[in-house]
């Protein structure tokens, strides 16, 4: 599953809070790939998707300000996708003609997967761009018989 996530772009963006554990995963599977760090905090703070976000943490390795990937691949653990969204904005912003490709990580709720390209879960990495999680039971539910077909 690392791999298959190391393929989809020439770069990667990890958001701290979950993204060292995943980025030291992924070098152990082989993907030594360019890495940006990047942090938000959203936690209790209510205002947090309206504050000006150039305060937060950035970290680049082995990405030059003047690269520009094709791809850049963002991954996060996923809850409501908000943190996910931002960093993918982030990536849009600053290498406007990267395509950004977003993939949670053992998503909580039906808006997580919503705000998803991919996502990781049952074991397996899914292509979620066309999910309807809205029709055919609990959205979780729909996401298991995927990733076991």
């Amino acid at each position: 599953m690392w791999s298959q996530i190391a393929s989809l772009g020439d770069a990667h963006c990890y958001v701290l809070g979950g993204g060292l554990a995943i980025s030291l995963a992924m070098m152990e599977s082989g993907c030594l790939k360019p890495k940006i760090f990047v942090e938000f905090h959203l936690q209790n703070d209510a205002n947090a998707l309206l504050r000006n976000r150039e305060s937060d943490v950035q970290i680049n390795f082995g990405l030059r300000s003047s690269d520009q990937p094709e791809c850049i691949v963002v991954v996060d653990k996923v809850y409501s996708g908000g943190s996910l969204r931002l960093a993918a904005e982030r990536m849009s912003k600053l290498y406007p003609a990267a395509r950004v490709i977003k993939v949670g990580l053992f998503p909580k709720s039906l808006e997580g997967v919503e705000s998803c390209d991919y996502v990781v879960f049952g074991g397996a990495l899914l292509d979620v761009s066309y999910f309807d999680g809205r029709s055919g039971g609990p959205w979780h539910y729909a996401l298991w018989r995927k990733a076991n077909q």
